[in-house]
């Protein structure tokens, strides 16, 4: 991924969204009427696994859908430039968490 991830981030006041590592599981996941599109909440997390704020994002959108945990590089602005998932980032996160 090159270009920033279109999402409605929502990062709380005091953090510096730069520090964002971990996109933990969805949660209020909204389907459109066609049953195949959703949307979900995901809550973003830094490295040590303290919650940052939370992202809005469409499932098509990220490489394995809403339910995977998720690895982020940041730009200077706290949007996603880089999103992957797996077994060893699932793991790096629920070590920290």
């Amino acid at each position: 991924m090159t270009e920033t991830l279109d999402a409605r981030y929502n990062y709380a006041d005091d953090v510096d969204p730069t520090a964002a590592e971990f996109l933990g599981s969805a949660h209020d996941i909204a389907y459109g009427e066609s049953g195949r599109t959703a949307t979900g909440v995901k809550e973003i997390y830094s490295a040590e696994g303290e919650r940052l704020g939370d992202i809005v994002v469409w499932a098509r959108d990220l490489p394995a859908g809403l339910n995977d945990i998720y690895r982020v590089e940041t730009d200077a602005d706290g949007e996603f430039v880089s999103v992957e998932t797996g077994d060893d980032i699932a793991d790096a996160f629920y070590a920290v968490r």
